[in-house]
């Protein structure tokens, strides 16, 4: 099944980018973690992301710079296209970052796959350790005492036929020496399996890991996509304070992005080259704990019974078993001796314990067989190769584009951010009005006004008294409580009035103040809320 492992498109693609090392010559791109020259041609790679971002930070800031120099700025020119470029190019980042999102959630699920499969392998390993260390016990604390109790028992009492006594006791001492080669193959199984584990604490670490970096990052890009909505808000109503935020926090953005490109390019290139070649990795891996007999025994997993049935662990397991049917077969023979020539008070209740511990210990290595057969090790590897040559490294893929085309937007929405915030016309406030218009009520200022233009005016006789009214249209006599008083333009005389009866006073009275311009001397001809109709004994 190993044998029909195609790598990847991705995988080829990864491997095949060049590895260099600090002085830019080519080294071997096999996956070999434990060498210093392959971890260094992955931090060469990595160190492209990272220089890109020095250039972009040196420009950006070199712009601001001549902006923030520039004595001549001209405000309020036209920004139309800036801003179309800026709504489409953010809402372009959105999309960007929302490819980010999916593969996030793609590494999720396969690193939680990954997890789960190695904690199913580390979980057969113990069972093979638990199973083996329970049978070896069975053995020797209760097989072998009962065997050695009977020889003694059959030694201890001289029968009359020297024949069959001697036959009893061959019995027993075989069944004994099968106990013990089968208890030494047992412990060669445990030994064989007794170095440590390095899945444990890679577990640990790699779930520590992962519990924490799918919500940062499924976080910092949902930050990503707020703060481009954030921008199309602010270009659309013309804040210029949401434009100067955008503007700071982008650069942040800016680092961000081409920091974790750095670290997804590095991850996807040892990956690539640990597809290429997946049995090879786990070989040089399991190796150096359990043995390269081991290793190629469970990733290439033979269909031929026979050679099956030959791995490293089933041999102990096979021999083992082997030995208990022998001790069985002689347990059995002894029993047929025994009914007839030993009291069954003195063997009977031994014998019985002993071929229960045998048909136990017998059920303990069918199911140690089991255990130990490389098909269910076997599906898991290939489950391993899927998760994470194909549907991990393809989640990857999508994370690395996002961060590199993230980087990229952001820097071009940061440039034109800056320059549209810059030359942004701020808005214009409301319209400062005079304090003399003749729309607006008078004030205090305006009467001084009007006083000034009344001193400054020539005076000449008139031949009406002035008359002021006040805000209910009545003399000043009357209703003098109301606050405001204006006054009404000059009627002219009319028969019937005062002013046009001839019996009045005609002398000369002084010059009333000039009009103010506009109609009703320069006032409203409102009314007060307590106004009082003109009556005719108002006039008399």
């Amino acid at each position: 099944m190993e044998e029909n492992y195609v790598p990847s498109l991705l995988a080829s693609f990864y491997h095949s980018l060049p590895h260099v090392n600090i002085t830019f010559q080519l080294v071997n791109s096999t996956f070999n973690p434990r060498s210093d020259i392959y971890l260094e041609s992955l931090g060469v790679a990595a160190s492209v992301p990272a220089v890109w971002l020095l250039l972009t930070l040196l420009v950006l800031l070199s712009y601001l710079l001549s902006r923030c120099c520039d004595k001549q700025l001209k405000q309020g020119r036209s920004l139309y296209c800036h801003r179309w470029v800026l709504g489409v190019t953010a809402f372009i980042c959105s999309a960007t970052v929302a490819v980010g999102l999916y593969g996030n959630d793609d590494v999720h699920n396969a690193f939680v796959r990954l997890s789960t499969t190695l904690r199913a392998v580390q979980h057969n390993i113990d069972a093979v350790k638990d199973h083996s260390q329970s049978l070896k016990v069975n053995l020797e604390t209760q097989s072998f005492p009962l065997a050695d109790r009977l020889t003694e028992v059959v030694e201890g009492k001289i029968l009359p036929n020297v024949t069959i006594q001697r036959l009893a006791t061959e019995l027993l001492h075989g069944t004994t020496a099968n106990i013990n080669r089968s208890t030494e193959d047992v412990n060669l199984l445990y030994g064989r399996l007794m170095p440590k584990s390095p899945l444990p604490p890679f577990l640990a670490i790699f779930d520590a890991v992962e519990l924490y970096r799918w919500p940062i990052t499924m976080g910092l890009l949902s930050f990503f996509i707020l703060l481009c909505l954030i921008l199309i808000f602010g270009v659309v109503r013309r804040i210029r304070c949401l434009l100067v935020m955008f503007a700071v926090l982008g650069l942040l953005m800016i680092i961000i992005s081409w920091c974790t490109a750095s670290i997804y390019i590095a991850l996807a290139m040892a990956m690539g080259d640990a597809c290429i070649d997946p049995a090879g990795v786990v070989e040089r891996l399991v190796a150096n704990q359990y043995g390269i007999d081991i290793a190629d025994y469970y990733i290439h997993c033979p269909i031929d019974g026979v050679v099956k049935e030959s791995g490293p662990l089933n041999t102990f397991v096979r021999q083992a078993r082997l030995n208990i049917e022998k001790s069985e077969q002689l347990v059995a023979e002894f029993a047929l001796l025994a009914e007839v020539h030993y009291s069954p008070k003195d063997v009977q209740p031994s014998l019985d314990k002993l071929t229960r511990s045998l048909k136990t210990a017998t059920q303990n290595l069918a199911t140690l067989a089991g255990l130990v057969d490389c098909a269910p090790i076997h599906r898991r590897y290939l489950d391993i190769l899927d998760v994470t040559c194909r549907k991990a490294l393809f989640g990857l893929t999508f994370m690395l584009g996002s961060a590199v085309g993230a980087g990229l937007l952001f820097t071009i929405l940061v440039w034109v951010d800056s320059h549209v915030w810059i030359y942004l016309r701020k808005r214009k406030g409301y319209l400062q009005v005079a304090e003399a218009d003749p729309f607006l009520p008078l004030s205090s200022s305006a009467g001084s006004s009007s006083r000034g233009a009344q001193g400054g005016s020539l005076s000449r006789p008139s031949l009406n008294p002035p008359q002021t009214y006040s805000s209910a249209g009545t003399y000043p006599g009357r209703h003098a409580h109301y606050r405001h008083t204006h006054t009404p333009p000059q009627t002219p005389p009319f028969p019937g009035t005062m002013n046009g009866r001839g019996s009045h006073n005609r002398h000369e009275q002084p010059s009333a103040p000039p009009l103010l311009l506009g109609p009703n001397n320069g006032q409203y001809p409102t009314l007060s809320k307590s106004c009082k109709t003109l009556e005719s004994s108002d006039f008399y």
